[in-house]
């Protein structure tokens, strides 16, 4: 196949519309500029429903699970370039931390077996400074898959539970704790956002037993009655398995009597977006990008959001299929005034500006809460990317800090500087660009053209053939499974595939087609591990969250999975 060329001047023609044309897309597309991710020291073991803090100037992580899914009472903080074991009193996998005004962390929850069994009364304090646990008393309910918050009077607000009732309860020290009141939805993982009048605020959408609430408007108090929220049934919190703190979303001076934080968010096009908090109210942030569902490597799904008060940044972080990582920077600076009280409102037609960062793959830590250090990074330790039975002991930086910008330019920043140069200089980058992709192309159409089926071979035939590679092989449990891992595994090319499955009537997509399979063996798991983990049933099904395995199993059989075991099918 040849290439074709063209004359000097109509190259240069092209040239300066595409110019025109991205310069465009610039000012109205999320482009990227690449993170550089520092690895720091391993933990001493996997770790998986562990929290992450940053404490006294220290990287923390206290409890969780170890291999196996076995919970571990250990704490390891890093220091002098190791990390330090401790032992706490209790195991907390899956339990709660919340930093409190005292200097000192409270820690409560968990599981009471491994394998993520049962829950626990258990609570102690983690002294940073210390380094000591204090065991001292026990929660009035037991509890797995809770959140914490320390309102305007120092007395800590509990709730959220996970295959247990739920309820709020209060801590006021030294060790009482008291069921303060029930709640209109049974909630885990709840975001607990304290207000100014003393109160706080209880909203999520996932319910104790990992069922997926349709966008519910009612939002929980402690001490008030319950009330509706229009703005949530548009977008719905964002929870995810990893132990995030509400604490850590807080952009308000609190010891001033204000009360504002910063929630992440999803609509049901599974778009990510940030709201923010104030007492009651609550606001959708404008942002000069959105936070994109789809990038140059596939599908992206954000989980977690980290709030750098010191910088006024809040950072989406999500993860595409094949584990590189997204941080959205939102600058916030804009809601606050010079003295650094809130404003009352927004200007109009003001938008937040927003940056979206990207990184290489990464595997050696997993789906984990990001904090914030004192640099301005993001670190990330451990964590769980395939099941709760591996998880991992890496830990990472992404180096998003204020340094992030001095040296480093985004695709926007070097195409202005390409709009700037000579002529002679961007005619040739743009040509280079030109040829190198059409390059590729060729490239692609002659291995596209070289794994064509064979003549006699129908759709059919071709369709068998996947069939069994899936049922043989079982693709389906590899959450990031693509159109090219089956072409590359029977020899044929992604355009035959693809055009095979749609033109079955029963698909729509190859997902859809992949995604059949999937629901299929999380049926059978359903049948023969009645009491597993809605959430390991999905995940060892091949989902890469739960969001997404209750989303893809309601809409192949009309229920959510615990009702589809009720039905006894």
């Amino acid at each position: 196949m040849k290439l074709r060329t063209f004359p000097p001047y109509l190259i240069l023609l092209l040239c300066l519309a595409a110019v025109e044309a991205y310069g465009h897309q610039v000012a109205d597309t999320c482009m990227m500029t690449k993170l550089v991710v520092k690895r720091l020291p391993d933990l001493n073991m996997p770790r998986g429903g562990h929290n992450t803090l940053f404490v006294n100037g220290e990287l923390t992580v206290v409890g969780g699970h170890t291999s196996g899914f076995v919970p571990t009472p250990t704490a390891e903080y890093l220091s002098d370039g190791q990390w330090h074991l401790l032992e706490t009193v209790y195991a907390h996998d899956h339990g709660f931390s919340l930093p409190t005004r005292s200097g000192r962390v409270l820690l409560g929850a968990g599981h009471e077996k491994p394998l993520g069994i049962g829950q626990v009364h258990h609570v102690e304090w983690y002294d940073p400074v210390a380094h000591t646990f204090d065991g001292f008393g026990c929660l009035d309910i037991r509890r797995v898959f809770a959140q914490a918050a320390e309102l305007r009077d120092g007395t800590i607000a509990i709730g959220g539970n996970w295959y247990h009732h739920d309820s709020t309860e209060i801590f006021r020290q030294p060790q009482h704790f008291a069921t303060k009141r029930e709640v209109s939805l049974q909630r885990c993982f709840p975001f607990i956002f304290p207000t100014s009048d003393g109160d706080a605020i209880i909203m999520g959408n996932i319910g104790t037993r990992g069922e997926n609430y349709d966008y519910p408007t009612i939002v929980d108090r402690i001490y008030g009655a319950p009330f509706d929220v229009q703005l949530l049934a548009e977008w719905r919190p964002m929870i995810n398995q990893a132990e995030q703190r509400t604490a850590d979303f807080c952009i308000s001076d609190t010891a001033a009597g204000e009360y504002a934080y910063l929630m992440p968010v999803l609509n049901r096009n599974e778009e990510a977006a940030i709201v923010l908090v104030r007492d009651t109210i609550l606001s959708l942030l404008p942002t000069t990008i959105s936070a994109p569902t789809e990038g140059p490597w596939g599908r992206i799904s954000f989980m977690f959001l980290a709030v750098d008060r010191k910088t006024t940044r809040a950072y989406l972080v999500g993860r595409d299929g094949e584990l590189r990582f997204y941080v959205l920077a939102v600058e916030y600076a804009a809601l606050l005034m010079p003295d650094g009280r809130l404003r009352p409102s927004l200007p109009d037609n003001e938008c937040l500006p927003a940056r979206l960062y990207y990184t290489d793959p990464q595997t050696s830590f997993g789906n984990i809460t990001p904090v914030v250090t004192d640099e301005g990074d993001i670190a990330m330790a451990g964590g769980v990317t395939d099941n709760n039975f591996t998880p991992k002991s890496g830990v990472c930086l992404l180096c998003i800090g204020p340094h992030t910008d001095d040296g480093t330019a985004s695709f926007g920043q070097w195409l202005w500087l390409l709009c700037t140069m000579p002529v002679a200089v961007a005619l040739g980058v743009f040509l280079a660009l030109r040829l190198h992709r059409r390059h590729e192309e060729v490239m692609l159409e002659m291995q596209e053209e070289e794994v064509e089926p064979q003549d006699d071979e129908t759709e059919g035939d071709l369709l068998s053939r996947i069939n069994q590679l899936m049922e043989e092989k079982k693709l389906y449990l590899q959450n990031d499974l693509k159109v090219a891992d089956v072409s590359e595994a029977l020899g044929i090319s992604r355009r035959s595939i693809s055009e095979c499955i749609m033109a079955h009537p029963e698909y729509t997509s190859f997902a859809h087609f992949v995604n059949g399979y999937r629901v299929r063996h999380a049926k059978e798991l359903l049948r023969l591990h009645p009491g597993m983990k809605i959430i390991t049933i999905g995940l060892e099904s091949g989902f890469s969250n739960e969001q997404s395995f209750f989303r893809t199993f309601k809409s192949f059989t009309g229920m959510t999975p615990r009702e589809w075991l009720a039905q006894g099918e």
